[in-house]
């Protein structure tokens, strides 16, 4: 959960530093970020409980999640019945050093 927005210390033209409040393990973190980003990250949908995307990054326990290898996944419309599938979707699963994990779309 995202914290406060306050200007760098010392003062850095279109930038800011963002604070935050991991809800999965309490802790609290900052990152310097350009504005334009942080408004893009205040006007988003959340990526997930607990994690922050951030910079490129997808933020856990205050730290980038490591990823694992990449893999395809089926998507099937209502049971699968021996029919084609109606689509692929590549994902790759990412680890953060407190044991959680979630998979995000990967495209190759």
């Amino acid at each position: 959960m995202i914290e406060t927005v306050e200007p760098l210390s010392p003062l850095a033209p279109d930038a800011v530093d963002v604070s935050y409040t991991c809800i999965e393990c309490d802790g609290f973190y900052a990152h310097a970020t350009s504005v334009p980003r942080a408004a893009a990250i205040l006007n988003r949908r959340q990526s997930g409980p607990g994690i922050l995307e951030f910079g490129g990054e997808y933020i856990h326990c205050g730290e980038a999640m490591e990823s694992g290898n990449p893999k395809q996944r089926t998507i099937y419309a209502g049971v699968p019945t021996g029919g084609a599938p109606k689509g692929y979707l590549g994902t790759k699963t990412l680890h953060c050093r407190c044991g959680f994990q979630t998979e995000i779309p990967h495209w190759n």
